[in-house]
């Protein structure tokens, strides 16, 4: 194989006529005169395999380099077998545009496939005819039959291919494939070629609804998609490509999509190559759930990943100024306004950190929390109660609700808290039960599906520790980028609670006191860390600490430290009147 890719590299190097000689020290270094691309020395090709690049970055336009096949596009030379206009199916006899129509009639008279294109998926018939999309129906033994919407791959008046996708009432499920000896060329093939900015989709209909938006509709623009999704990415669609000065890559955010947009980065460098990641599973659900403001915040997504991460011009902040002001309604807020005016609430999506030393309140902080978005505002909350048996758990609920001690508690005020507060509130608890064989893969699971259910938005339990296959702390990590994964692709918010170090008696313990991994404080969008002054020991040697309570809040939109008065016989956290 090696022999044979360096016979390749060979040959182009005589093909190109590009001359130069073998260095002395790297003999499978080929290095050339000069660059092709600015004209400098010390250009080298590894005969070996294939890679070459510049060392003159300010002053080379391709500096970064690549493999044999993107300096074979840069430079125009292909072998007959390479080139995609000039391959071996060239001399086929394809379906000519007129053949073809029949189908497109078919489905323009075919009623139930008019109303899932146009009610389901958003298309409407203009796009339909612009794209001639079609209905094939195959013909079964018995008298069955089966209906695929069909794609063509257009190359001027030739369909150089046909994507068939079943009828979404099929009883096998959704089928797709292709037609017999077509080329895998990309769709909409003609309207991507010499244009300067070109999108890519994963699929069809992604690319057309698009299209629909809009998007690639200009003199210079163009909009198509990879045949067979980002599985599948071939070098004869570079030479269609490379003209554009500009790529945006709207695929699907898994492996293969990501994988595909690291293949296209690579073939045409990351200044050309722009990463759109959208929010939904891929273009047409993000179009469906927008209710007509998909354009709108398309673009937002558009702009956004022209963005080198973490910077943002006073432009940007003014243009969000109004959709901040609305979205701020509509986050997840504390009953505490000192609180509020600093932390303005959690966003969907946020990592929240609870940490301090024991015995300081940090799990009844979190019941107070949950009271307040589930039995005062209705929000769905979840909560994996690890350490805190269930009956004490229900006690000190109640004590929040009525502002009584835990230990007075009667009857009736257990039935008084359940009837006004929370019978009817969406507080969900993971039964104890289940949290027997807790592991990481089923918190996960039981979360989403407790949200595809109930419609949590919130998440909370005692610490990473229940989370662990084995005693090390390295785990964390691991364990904190899965968790981060599960609410950036949901948009529940999390909260965890951690342990401070022991304070001294000249620092109070801040954000960056935490105890285990590094990795806790980092991913996490805000950090409250409770201190209370220890006071003394009382005679069982339990430290009595004072009921004022120091919160520092470290978030990515604002820090601050307040006070808050704990009520420590019924857990309630309360506003200090001045």
């Amino acid at each position: 194989m090696i022999k044979d890719k360096q016979q390749e590299v060979l040959n182009f190097i005589a093909l190109a006529g590009l001359r130069g000689k073998f260095n002395k020290n790297r003999p499978d270094e080929f290095v050339l005169d000069q660059c092709p691309f600015c004209g400098k020395d010390k250009f080298s090709i590894n005969t070996k395999f294939g890679g070459w690049k510049c060392p003159h970055e300010k002053s080379c336009p391709q500096a970064e380099g690549g493999n044999l096949d993107r300096l074979k596009i840069l430079l125009g030379i292909f072998n007959a077998n390479e080139t995609m206009r000039d391959n071996s199916k060239s001399n086929k006899k394809y379906y000519t545009l007129e053949d073809y129509l029949p189908y497109h009639d078919a489905l323009m008279q075919d009623t139930e496939g008019l109303e899932y294109l146009t009610q389901k998926r958003g298309l409407t018939e203009e796009t339909i005819r612009h794209f001639k999309i079609g209905l094939k129906v195959y013909e079964k033994e018995g008298g069955k039959s089966y209906k695929y919407f069909t794609f063509p791959y257009l190359r001027k008046d030739k369909v150089i291919n046909i994507t068939y996708r079943s009828y979404p009432d099929s009883k096998g499920g959704k089928q797709i494939h292709q037609m017999k000896d077509g080329e895998h060329i990309l769709f909409n093939e003609d309207e991507l070629i010499g244009k300067q900015e070109v999108t890519l989709t994963e699929g069809q209909i992604d690319a057309i609804t698009l299209w629909q938006l809009g998007i690639g509709r200009e003199e210079n623009e163009g909009v198509g998609s990879l045949p067979q999704g980002a599985k599948t990415v071939l070098k004869e669609w570079f030479p269609i490509l490379e003209k554009a000065k500009t790529i945006n890559l709207v695929f699907d955010m898994d492996e293969e999509g990501r994988k595909a947009t690291r293949i296209f980065t690579r073939m045409f460098g990351s200044q050309r190559c722009f990463n759109i990641e959208l929010p939904e599973k891929d273009a047409n659900d993000f179009f469906l759930s927008r209710n007509g403001a998909a354009r709108q915040e398309y673009d937002l997504y558009y702009q956004k990943a022209r963005q080198m991460e973490g910077l943002d011009t006073v432009g940007d902040l003014i243009s969000q100024l109004a959709s901040w002001k609305q979205q701020s309604e509509n986050l997840l807020k504390t009953k505490w306004a000192e609180v509020n005016n600093i932390w303005e609430g959690a966003e969907p999506g946020s990592l929240i950190l609870v940490q301090g030393a024991e015995r300081i309140g940090k799990t009844n902080w979190i019941y107070n929390l949950f009271y307040t978005w589930t039995v005062e505002c209705r929000i769905p909350c979840l909560l994996y109660p690890f350490e805190n048996r269930r009956d004490r758990l229900a006690s000190r609920l109640v004590s929040i609700d009525l502002g009584k001690e835990t230990k007075t508690l009667d009857d009736e005020d257990y039935e008084v808290s359940y009837a006004f507060a929370y019978k009817d509130a969406p507080f969900y608890i993971v039964n104890k039960r289940l949290l027997h064989s807790v592991s990481l893969d089923f918190v996960c699971e039981l979360t989403r599906q407790a949200q595809a259910r109930y419609g949590i938005q919130v998440f909370a339990f005692d610490h990473l520790q229940y989370l662990r296959e084995s005693t090390k702390v390295e785990e964390d990590d691991f364990i904190m980028k899965t968790l981060h994964e599960l609410v950036t692709t949901t948009g529940i918010c999390f909260i965890l609670l951690g342990h401070t170090n022991k304070a001294t008696k000249d620092k109070i313990p801040g954000a960056r006191d935490g105890r285990g991994s590094a990795m806790l404080a980092a991913m996490t969008d805000v950090n409250f860390t409770l201190h209370r002054k220890q006071l003394s020991v009382d005679n069982s040697e339990e430290a009595i600490y004072d009921p004022v309570t120091s919160i520092e809040i470290q978030g990515k939109y604002g820090c601050g430290r307040v006070q808050l008065y704990y009520e420590e016989k019924s857990g309630r956290f309360l506003s200090i009147e001045k």
